[in-house]
């Protein structure tokens, strides 16, 4: 075994020295020197092609050409074009620039002729309008605008005279302008009462066009104020040919339908009321009227977010609009807001009957009785045939003072000027019943809306008005 050892070592001896001459694996060039043989290549890649460049003839002829004129160098069409198109930009942009000044001045002018007038110094508004006609104004806008000035002042006789000289420049250039011009001193003189005028002024928009929508309306109005009221319906109904949910023709046909009698009709145009959709061309009355029916339906909300829009979009303090607000009071319990609205609107138009109507109703709310009756009688001594202060004057006839003669004649004059109160058929039918007269209240009792017929009071009444 020794001797195996010791031949193994031997052999593995023998082995390695024979190794020793062998060379080992042989070693690459590091990075940094294959960075540096191309570095070289690239060096001597790039030289010989500047060589090739600097003996080629073509690229020689464009360099001196690019080093003469430059590598923008202007082509004969070039210039050709910049001659023709240069003067007429140039002539655009210095237009440009004088039509925007122009428009700035003549609106600031404008601007200028609405704060004469709302300061009432009239002649010095129609020298800046004058100034923001020159300047390149459309004549008739500036005299629309003038005329609605005119209006927020209550100054009705320069408003219509503002919109017949807008209406006239207009004629034949803008028929849109001329319509809005004449339709807004219609309405001025519709509310004055001078109805052959308004009339006059719609006639001219209808010759051109028959179906336009303000025009019937004002004509319908026209009509309706004439007590011609088969007329005022036909008009009305001409205008809701092109825009069925149009608010204010159905607040119109509404009205006249109570006037005609014809109750069905009438709260029919109601159900259509509440679909309608507001096109922000609505006149105050409609608007007003719209808010009313909201309000008796009980959507309060909407009816107050409508009055106050109203407020906002006018200058000047609209009575009617107070009245409104001071009925939505009341209807909130909130007689002292009320108050406050009712004396604003007597005070603002004494000679209107809606603010003694509403402080006659705050008046009874309170129980005053005497001053409730006083303010209905000077309301009804402006108005006679002020249909809420008959209804409201033969409420009290009737429950507060026993007079059912007295109050039976009052709500049936009140229904005859167009009244339609949720609970008036009702108390027409018990003051009928009251003073005998069965037939009558059978008849009136029929007449009461779904909602109210459907109470057990009102079941009660007409089941002994039967059997009577």
């Amino acid at each position: 075994m020794a001797k195996q050892f010791d031949s193994i070592q031997t052999l593995l001896k023998q082995v390695h020295a024979d190794t020793k001459g062998v060379p080992g694996p042989e070693t690459g060039p590091s990075a940094e020197e294959k960075a540096a043989e191309e570095r070289a290549k690239l060096k001597t890649a790039v030289a010989r092609f500047r060589e090739d460049v600097r003996r080629d003839k073509l690229v020689i002829r464009r360099l001196r050409k690019f080093r003469r004129e430059g590598i923008y160098a202007l082509r004969p069409w070039h210039w050709a074009l910049i001659l023709t198109v240069g003067p007429v930009l140039i002539v655009g942009f210095f237009y440009l620039v004088h039509f925007a000044s122009s428009v700035t001045r003549s609106s600031l002018a404008m601007n200028d002729a609405v704060n004469h007038i709302m300061a009432g110094r009239v002649e010095a508004a129609i020298e800046r309008m004058n100034r923001a006609i020159s300047l390149g104004a459309d004549p008739g806008v500036v005299f629309i605008r003038a005329g609605n000035a005119m209006m927020d002042m209550n100054e009705t006789d320069s408003a219509v005279e503002f919109f017949d000289r807008a209406a006239a420049h207009s004629r034949l250039a803008d028929f849109s302008l001329m319509a809005t011009a004449s339709i807004r001193a219609a309405e001025i003189l519709l509310e004055l009462g001078r109805l052959d005028e308004a009339n006059k002024r719609v006639i001219p928009i209808l010759e051109i066009d028959q179906r336009q929508r303000d025009a019937l309306i004002i004509r319908g109005r026209v009509f309706f104020a004439q007590s011609k009221f088969e007329e005022a319906e036909i008009a009305f109904i001409q205008s809701l040919e092109r825009s069925p949910n149009s608010l204010t023709p159905r607040y119109y046909l509404r009205e006249t339908y109570l006037k005609m009698g014809r109750i069905e009709d009438a709260r029919e145009q109601v159900d259509y009321l509440l679909l309608a959709r507001l096109a922000g061309v609505e006149d105050i009355t409609s608007l007003l009227g719209y808010a009313d029916v909201l309000a008796r339906y009980g959507d309060l909300r909407r009816a107050e977010e409508l009055l106050i829009d109203i407020t906002k979009r006018h200058r000047r303090t609209i009575p009617q609009v107070l009245v409104s607000l001071g009925r939505l009071a009341i209807e909130n319990a909130d007689v002292v807001r009320a108050q406050i609205f009712a004396d604003s609107a007597v005070a603002i138009a004494p000679a209107a009957p809606d603010g003694y109507i509403l402080r006659a109703e705050i008046h009874y709310e309170r129980g005053r009785l005497r001053e409730a009756i006083n303010d209905l009688n000077k309301a009804l001594t402006i108005e006679p045939s002020n249909a809420k202060a008959l209804y409201d004057m033969g409420c009290i006839l009737f429950y507060d003072l026993d007079m059912k003669s007295q109050a039976l004649e009052k709500f049936e004059a009140s229904v005859k000027e167009g009244f339609d109160g949720p609970f008036v058929w009702y108390n027409i039918g018990a003051t009928r019943y009251l003073t005998k007269n069965f037939p009558g209240a059978i008849d009136a009792f029929g007449m009461m809306p779904r909602f109210v017929a459907a109470a057990n009071d009102a079941k009660w009444s007409l089941a002994n008005a039967c059997l009577m």
